[in-house]
């Protein structure tokens, strides 16, 4: 299923990140990083693979700010914009 609108794209990562740091949990976009279990490792983890993902610095607090997979990935959103318009 191909999916052209970048928000939902990095919703999907963001949504793998979450899985990896909490295997065997179902994981959607309303799923809270702390109602799952979140821990500051996991924070980090999960931070350093959408930097790895956006080429672009996650510090662990955005996603402690935005606990949700969709308020993480608008916040990710946001901050790929804000990077991609220093670039021009």
């Amino acid at each position: 299923m191909a999916n052209s609108d970048p928000l939902s794209e990095l919703e999907a990562h963001v949504q793998r990140a979450f899985s990896r740091a909490f295997p065997g949990t179902v994981i959607d976009e309303d799923s809270d990083f702390f109602d799952l279990g979140g821990e500051s490792i996991k924070a980090v983890q999960i931070a350093a693979a959408m930097e790895g993902t956006l080429g672009v610095p996650v510090h662990p607090s955005a996603l402690i700010q935005n606990p949700t997979v969709a308020d993480f990935a608008q916040a990710l959103n946001a901050a790929r914009a804000l990077s991609d318009a220093r670039k021009s």
